[in-house]
């Protein structure tokens, strides 16, 4: 889960080192209230970090996608990108 945006800062400092189309997903869904954005705890997120228009795929793209630069909602299924997991520790 991304809290704030140095958080954001550093975590795409990582993925630069893996080039331009390096994408992870990131704790975050509203597939329950579309605009309600949780933890998959459930708990309410302090900081989303969406770049430009974005969120704008309504109820088909319902998680967090991350790329160096760009913080997006996506399908919560690999369908469209590949994405990589991205733990904290």
């Amino acid at each position: 889960m991304v809290t704030s945006a140095d958080e954001m800062d550093a975590i795409w400092s990582y993925m630069r080192v893996f080039g331009s189309s390096y994408r992870v997903w990131v704790d975050g869904t509203d597939e329950a209230t579309e605009g309600v954005w949780v933890t998959e705890a459930g708990e309410p997120m302090s900081y989303l970090g969406f770049t430009g228009d974005e969120p704008h795929g309504g109820t088909s793209e319902n998680c967090i996608g991350v790329a160096p630069f760009f913080v997006f909602d996506v399908p919560c299924t690999a369908n469209t990108y590949v994405f990589h997991a991205l733990c904290e520790y």
